[in-house]
């Protein structure tokens, strides 16, 4: 009966549109082995952007994340837990992939991108860095303040947040900066919520 409000929410956020997904929405803790956390998120800014997602904790101090920025993007992660605390450290690596469209010209393409991350946090905080480093077929539209195409780095970026909650249930509230080359800088804010089983 408790995963009943879930799935809804699961569902209602599938149908609602969205564009890349700029959020952190972890903390550096990792789930421990065979725990599964879900969750909804969103970014704020420029309109809003949703996304779906989970994790599940694979071996001690190693996870594995997957989520969906909707429409269009697919995210997966793998965070490595470096320290226990009482200062939390952690590494992540993740992967996207996106499907660009243009409806005026009926032109699409892919986009891909690459995530190195470090994150550190203590009782209810985090922080962290990650670089950008992306390419595409085509070019790809971010958040309409650039247009890139090719091959780099995009930038690096910066994510600063807190959580309420427990290990069962988390609101998370984060601030992300990006500096994206040939570009202003970006502010963004998320909220996210997580069960974890």
């Amino acid at each position: 009966m408790k995963r009943a409000p879930l799935l809804f929410l699961l569902l209602l956020f599938a149908f609602l549109p969205g564009c890349i997904s700029y959020t952190t929405l972890q903390t550096p803790e990792t789930l421990s082995p065979g725990d599964v956390s879900v969750g909804v998120g969103a970014a704020v800014g420029q309109g809003a952007m949703f996304e779906v997602g989970g994790r599940v904790g694979v071996v001690k101090n190693v996870d594995a994340g997957l989520k969906v920025a909707l429409p269009r993007l697919i995210f997966a992660d793998t965070k490595v837990q470096l320290t226990d605390g009482p200062l939390v450290v952690a590494g992540d690596l993740g992967f996207s992939y996106m499907k660009n469209e243009e409806e005026s010209d009926a032109v699409s393409s892919s986009s891909y991108g690459l995530y190195p991350m470090l994150l550190v946090g203590g009782e209810n905080w985090y922080v962290g860095g990650k670089g950008i480093y992306f390419w595409t077929e085509g070019s790809a539209d971010i958040l309409g303040s650039l247009t890139f195409t090719g091959s780099g780095w995009l930038g690096p970026a910066a994510v600063a947040g807190v959580w309420l909650g427990n290990e069962d249930f988390k609101v998370l509230l984060e601030g992300n900066a990006f500096f994206f080359r040939g570009s202003e800088p970006l502010f963004l804010g998320g909220v996210g919520i997580q069960f974890t089983f």
